[in-house]
C-alpha cells in the first residue's frame, strides 16, 4: 500500500469464513483513541444503568450515549482492533486487545439491540402485580412482598400473578431479544453463545459443568435431608408438594431478623471496615444509594461510571439477613473498584474475569456465616445459636446447586435451535436440582448474560481459597487485621487484571476446585439440630 493511501484492503480470516472488507481511514481512529472513547462511552451507559435500576428514570437512554460517540462501533473500527491484535507481541497488550474486542463485540449487539432492550427496562419498571390480599405493586419488587408473605395461599396467588405478566408480556420481548442477540451473534461469526463465551474467557464449560453436577450428586444426601427438615418446621407440608415460592420464603428465615438490626447495619458494618484501616467511602468515591424507592429494582447492585472516582453502590432494604448478606456483597465489589489503580489500562479496570470481583464480593458477605464476626458485631454465638449457622450453610448449598442447575441449562439453551423447546427442560432442571416444583415461565428471564452463573461458581471457589488465606495468615479475627486490609487493598489495586486462575495462584490455591466447599458443608450440615 502507498504512504498516504485513504483506502485498505483486508482479508479477514475468521472461524473458516472469509469475509473482504473495504475500509476508508480518511476519519479513522488509532487504538489509543479507541480506548479513550470506549472507557467514556461505557461509563456514560452505565450511568444510565444506574438511573433506571436505581429507580430515578424509566428508561435508559442509550439514544443520547450513542449520539455522543458517532461511529464508535463501527466496522473500521472493528477491523483496527482486529489488525492490532493480530500484530501485537507481547502477551498483556494481546490480552488488553482482546477483552477490548470481546467488549466491542458486545456493544455492536446491543446496538443492534438497544430499542428492544429499551422497550423492555421501561415495560418492567411500569407493570404492577396483584400481591395477593387485593393491592397492588410494582413487579420490580414484588419479589420482595413475596418473601415476607407468611401466609402460603397468598404467596401461591402472588407467584401465579408474577408469572402470569411474566409469561404474557416479558417474555414476548425476552424471546424477540434472544432470538435478535443470536443472530447478530452468527453474523459476527460465532456458533453459539458457549462458543463466544469459551473463545474470550478460556474457561472449558463443560469441565465446570460436570464438576457442579458431580457436587449436586455428592449433596443430594444432605440437601434432602435439611430441605425436608425446614419443609416440616416452616411450611409443613411433604417435599412432594414443595413450590418454588415455598423454597423462597424458607430461605428468608424471617425468625432471625432480629439478630440483623436494621438501624445498626451501616455502622456494624463499617465499623469493622475501618478496624481494617480501610475507607469505607473510599475517599469519597464510593456513592450510597441505601434510600427506598418505588421503582428501584429489588436486586441491590453496584455500578461505576468512572473507575475508581465514581462508584455506585444501590441497596434497597428489605430487612434481617438478606440485607446485611447484599449489603456486603455489593460493598466488597464497591471497595473493589474504588481502589482500583487509577492509572491502571483501561481493559483491566472495566473488563477482565469478573470472577475476580465476584470473588472480593461474596468473601465479604460470607461474614454473615462467620462464626466470629456474628458473635463480635451481632452477639451471635454459635454455642446458642447453632441452629443459624445451620440454616447459613443450607442457604450456601442452596445457592450452589441453583448456580449448577443455572450453567446446566444455559449450556442446553445455547445449543438449542428452537429456544420453545428449552422451557420444558428448565422447568426440568432446576425442579430436579432444587427438588421443588419450577415452573418453565423463567426460561429466559432467569437467563444471565454471557454465562454470568460459571463467573458466580469460580467465585464461590476462590473465595474458599481466599478465606483460607486471610484466616491462615492474620487469624481467625482477620477482618479486625490492618494487615489483612493491606493485603486485600493490595488484591483490590490490580483491578481485573488477573482471570480466576491467576488470582488462585496469588492466594495460594493450587487449582480451582469444590473440595474446600464441599469439606466445610459436610462439616458444618453432618451433626444432627
Amino acid at each position: 500500500m502507498k504512504s498516504g493511501s485513504n483506502t485498505a484492503f483486508f482479508i479477514h480470516l475468521f472461524d473458516s469464513t472469509i469475509s473482504v472488507i473495504f475500509v476508508n481511514f480518511k476519519n479513522s481512529m488509532n487504538i489509543q483513541e479507541i480506548r479513550r472513547k470506549i472507557e467514556l462511552y461505557t461509563g456514560e451507559l452505565s450511568k444510565e444503568f444506574y438511573l433506571q435500576g436505581a429507580g430515578l428514570k424509566n428508561t435508559v437512554d442509550f439514544d443520547s450515549v450513542s449520539d455522543r460517540y458517532p461511529d464508535l462501533f463501527s466496522q473500521e473500527n472493528l477491523e483496527i482492533i482486529k489488525k492490532s491484535l493480530s500484530e501485537a507481541c507481547e502477551n498483556e497488550e494481546k490480552n488488553r486487545l482482546s477483552l477490548l474486542l470481546e467488549s466491542f463485540y458486545g456493544e455492536i449487539i446491543s446496538q443492534k439491540l438497544k430499542e428492544d432492550l429499551n422497550e423492555f427496562f421501561v415495560l418492567e419498571s411500569e407493570l404492577r402485580v396483584e400481591s395477593g390480599n387485593g393491592s397492588q405493586v410494582p413487579y420490580r419488587s414484588a419479589i420482595v412482598y413475596l418473601l415476607n408473605e407468611q401466609d402460603r395461599k397468598i404467596r401461591g396467588r402472588m407467584q401465579d400473578a408474577i408469572e402470569l405478566i411474566t409469561e404474557r408480556r416479558l417474555n414476548p420481548l425476552l424471546e424477540k431479544l434472544y432470538r435478535n442477540e443470536s443472530h447478530e451473534l452468527s453474523v459476527l461469526g460465532f456458533k453459539s453463545r458457549s462458543q463466544f463465551f469459551h473463545h474470550f474467557s478460556g474457561i472449558d464449560l463443560f469441565s465446570l459443568d460436570k464438576m457442579m453436577q458431580d457436587f449436586v450428586l455428592y449433596t443430594n444426601d444432605l440437601y434432602e435431608e435439611y430441605l425436608y427438615r425446614y419443609a416440616k418446621i416452616k411450611v409443613n407440608i411433604p417435599l412432594s408438594e414443595l413450590k418454588k415460592h415455598d423454597l423462597s420464603f424458607i430461605l428468608r428465615a424471617t425468625e432471625f431478623d432480629s439478630f440483623f438490626p436494621k438501624e445498626h447495619m451501616y455502622g456494624h458494618i463499617s465499623d469493622f471496615i475501618t478496624r481494617m484501616g480501610i475507607d469505607m467511602s473510599a475517599g469519597g468515591r464510593i456513592i450510597y444509594d441505601l434510600e427506598n424507592r418505588e421503582n428501584k429494582t429489588s436486586r441491590a447492585f453496584c455500578t461505576y461510571t468512572r473507575i475508581p472516582e465514581e462508584v455506585y453502590l444501590v441497596f434497597p432494604p428489605r430487612g434481617g439477613e438478606d440485607d446485611y448478606y447484599a449489603f456486603l456483597h455489593e460493598l466488597g465489589h464497591a471497595l473493589h473498584f474504588a481502589n482500583t489503580d487509577r492509572d491502571l489500562h483501561m481493559e483491566f479496570k472495566w473488563f477482565g474475569d469478573s470472577s475476580v470481583s465476584e470473588a472480593y464480593a461474596v468473601n465479604f458477605d460470607h461474614l454473615t456465616m462467620d462464626e466470629h464476626w456474628m458473635n463480635y458485631y451481632l452477639g451471635v454465638n454459635k454455642f446458642n445459636n447453632e441452629e443459624y449457622f445451620k440454616y447459613k450453610n443450607f442457604k450456601e448449598l442452596v445457592s450452589l446447586r441453583r448456580l449448577a442447575s443455572k450453567l446446566h441449562y444455559e449450556m442446553k439453551l445455547s445449543s438449542s435451535p428452537d429456544i420453545s423447546e428449552s422451557k420444558r427442560y428448565y422447568a426440568k432442571v432446576n425442579t430436579e436440582a432444587m427438588k421443588v416444583e419450577y415452573s418453565s415461565t423463567n426460561y429466559l428471564m432467569d437467563v444471565d448474560p454471557n454465562f454470568y452463573c460459571a463467573r458466580y461458581i469460580l467465585a464461590w471457589i476462590l473465595q474458599a481459597g481466599l478465606q483460607s488465606r486471610l484466616r491462615t495468615s492474620f487469624g481467625e479475627m482477620w477482618f479486625h487485621s490492618k494487615q489483612a486490609g493491606d493485603f486485600l487493598e493490595e488484591l483490590w489495586y490490580h483491578g481485573q487484571k488477573y482471570d480466576a486462575q491467576e488470582l488462585a495462584k496469588l492466594i495460594g490455591m493450587e487449582h480451582l476446585s469444590t473440595e474446600k466447599i464441599l469439606a466445610n458443608l459436610r462439616k458444618e450440615l453432618s451433626t444432627k439440630v
